[in-house]
C-alpha cells in the first residue's frame, strides 16, 4: 500500500528503492487507496515505473485510487498517461 502522504524526502526514496527492484517481467501493484497527498515527484515516479514495466512486457496495476491521487496526474496534466494502467477496484 502506498503511504497516504507521498512526497519528497523518506517517503519518496523508500518507494524508489522499492521500485527498483521490480523484475520488469512482473506486474506492479500500487494500492493507492490511503493516498491523502501526493507530489509531483511521486506522480512521475509512478508513471516511470509503468513505463519501466511495459518495456519488460509487465503491467502497472493502480488498486482502489483515492481521489487525491488521480487528481495529483490530472492537476499535471498526467492524467491521460495515467488512464493508460491498468485499475482494480
Amino acid at each position: 500500500m502506498l503511504p497516504k502522504a507521498l512526497h519528497k524526502g523518506d517517503v519518496f526514496d523508500a518507494l524508489l528503492d522499492e521500485v527498483r527492484l521490480v523484475d520488469t517481467q512482473t506486474p506492479v501493484i500500487f494500492d493507492a487507496s490511503g493516498v491523502e497527498r501526493m507530489t509531483t515527484s511521486c506522480a512521475l515516479l509512478v508513471l516511470a515505473t509503468a513505463r519501466a514495466q511495459e518495456a519488460g512486457d509487465a503491467n502497472t496495476i493502480i488498486e482502489n485510487p483515492s481521489g487525491v491521487f488521480v487528481d495529483a496526474f490530472s492537476d499535471l496534466g498526467l492524467f491521460d498517461q495515467l488512464m493508460t494502467l491498468e485499475f482494480r477496484t
